[in-house]
């Protein structure tokens, strides 16, 4: 089996659960990868800027400089002092084509 890490580490969550559901509901089949990642970002945005009444692109920068510590359907996303997205690694393996989670 093959093994490595990937920021991918919430899928269980309800708001994964629901996204999932939901996705499969209106497109007929499970979304892909980009299709969560895309997802997820719209609503990260959306969230921040209707919670915090943004209404200019430096607002959004400065509340997205801020962020610590957000629920997002593949695991929590925070933004560090770069600007760079951190997310917590799972470690994973590939067998017989299935990706499985290690468990800690």
């Amino acid at each position: 089996a093959l093994i490595f890490v990937d920021a991918v580490t919430d899928v269980e969550s309800q708001i994964a659960k629901d996204f999932i559901v939901n996705f499969q509901k209106n497109f007929g089949r499970k979304p892909d990868y980009y299709e969560s990642v895309a997802f997820e970002t719209s609503k990260l945005l959306r969230d921040i800027i209707e919670q915090e009444g943004l209404s200019t692109r430096s607002e959004l920068k400065e509340a997205l400089q801020k962020l610590q510590s957000y629920p997002g359907i593949m695991g929590t996303i925070g933004i560090n002092e770069v600007g760079d997205i951190e997310r917590p690694l799972n470690s994973m393996r590939l067998d017989k084509g299935k990706i499985i989670s290690i468990k800690k």
